[in-house]
């Protein structure tokens, strides 16, 4: 369901905010994070500090998410 209401309302940030919550409460703090930076990223206008700042952050979890992707199940 929240691949489905990410996809129907792509400029919308609240289903992306609400399946991060929903990997927090699964113990998926990486990949919520993860997704959490993203949604900040796409707020914020390329090439300053804070962008930058948060792309770092982002960057930092990426490993980790990665290797945790393929075992969260979304149903």
């Amino acid at each position: 369901p929240f691949l489905a209401a990410i996809r129907a309302e792509p400029d919308e940030d609240t289903p992306r905010l609400v399946y991060a919550d929903w990997l927090t409460e699964r113990g998926q703090d990486d990949y919520a994070i993860y997704v959490r930076k993203s949604v900040e990223l796409a707020r914020l206008k390329p090439g300053t500090a804070q962008y930058q700042a948060v792309e770092a952050e982002q960057r930092e979890k990426l490993p980790a998410a990665q290797e945790k992707w393929r075992g969260v199940s979304m149903h």
